[in-house]
């Protein structure tokens, strides 16, 4: 079983996508889905695979802050 936490979409290139994670990493991930700035996604091996909701996504980073951000 692999564990995704959700990234924020903070750039839209032309073939591929920037996210930030939960303690502000950058990664350039390629997608299979239409996404905007801001939204929070899913991904899997370097591939955008879904996108989570807003409310999802931040009671999770929530959880992970209260947590002192370890994973």
């Amino acid at each position: 079983m692999c564990l995704t936490l959700p990234k924020k979409v903070i750039e839209i290139k032309e073939n591929s996508v920037i996210v930030e994670n939960h303690i502000g990493a950058r990664q350039e991930l390629k997608t299979i889905v239409d996404l905007s700035i801001g939204d929070f996604v899913v991904s899997q091996r370097g591939i955008i695979i879904e996108t989570m909701d807003r409310g999802q996504a931040e009671e999770i980073l929530n959880i992970l802050q209260k947590q002192g951000g370890a994973i």
